[in-house]
């Protein structure tokens, strides 16, 4: 006999609903990132740090934490994997010996364009083939302090 679906009383309220639904994607991407032996986190590193190098000016492990909501700790032993891994290089920093200058190599480059060709189709799963409308992205942005 199928098991009957509960369902609860009273609909889910917003920041639970988007708890769960940041929990399924990231099992989801999880999944797709295994072919190129990324965890989450090391992928939302391996991003930042790209697009922050967009900017022109150094990028440091502190600058990357903060972006990704990444204690100091977790930051810190995830860029090692990576940089064990060749994906990127870690300097000191140009005007302060105490930060390092954080940088995506090539093969770094090559790992991260394939992770986020398999996250695309992720997002497109959860987002329907759709994309985020202008104002839940710019809500979305705000909250994590784009």
């Amino acid at each position: 006999m199928a098991k009957k679906k509960s369902t609860p009383a009273s609909p889910i309220s917003d920041g639970p609903m988007l708890a769960v639904a940041a929990r399924r994607w990231e099992n989801m991407a999880a999944d797709a990132l295994r072919d190129e032996e990324l965890t989450v986190t090391a992928f939302l590193l391996l991003d930042a740090i790209d697009r922050c190098a967009a900017t022109g000016e150094p990028v440091t492990q502190t600058i990357i934490g903060r972006m990704t909501a990444n204690d100091v700790m977790v930051t810190s032993k995830s860029l090692r994997g990576l940089e064990e891994r060749g994906l990127i290089k870690r300097a000191v920093h140009p005007t302060d010996s105490r930060a390092r200058h954080v940088t995506v190599t090539r093969d770094g480059a090559n790992t991260l364009k394939a992770a986020r060709k398999a996250l695309a189709k992720v997002d497109g799963d959860i987002l329907g083939g759709g994309v985020m409308n202008g104002q839940v992205r710019k809500s979305l942005n705000t909250l994590i302090g784009g």
